[in-house]
Order: structure tokens, then sequence, then C-alpha cells
């Protein structure tokens, strides 16, 4: 997900619809507001994994990111 938001071609109209439509579909429930934040178990992994794709930082600071890109595009 962070490559693309790094890209800039996300379109967040489908973006909304794929994360909403499984939710409708089960009418379980609503799309959280926020992104829960992620264990800190998988900081490691993360990093490994970051490392690998050629981004930089800490899982909390792309949990932000990917959060606040999230509540952007469901305005």
């Amino acid at each position: 997900m962070l490559l693309l938001v790094d890209s800039r071609t996300l379109d967040s109209i489908p973006i909304v619809e794929n994360l909403n439509g499984p939710l409708r579909r089960r009418a379980t429930h609503d799309m959280p507001g926020s992104l829960p934040p992620p264990p800190p178990t998988c900081e490691e992994r993360f990093g490994e994994l970051a490392s690998e794709c050629g981004i930089n930082g800490t899982l909390l600071e792309h949990h932000r990111r990917l959060d606040a890109f999230l509540a952007g595009i469901q305005k």
C-alpha cells in the first residue's frame, strides 16, 4: 500500500469502493474511521520488507501516513 500511495497514481473512488464493498455485502460493520495500529511485534518484519522495497522509516511513521491517506479518501 505504501508503494501505491507514494506512486500518486491511485484513484480514491475505486479504492473506497473496493474497501467498502465487502463490508456492505457482509453487513457486519462499517469501515473504521481510522486504521488500527499494528502490533509492535510487526516492527522487525516490517523493517526487513520495507528495506527490500527501498522504504525508509518506522512502522509507526508509515502507519500514520496510511491512516491519513485513508482518512483523506473517505471524505
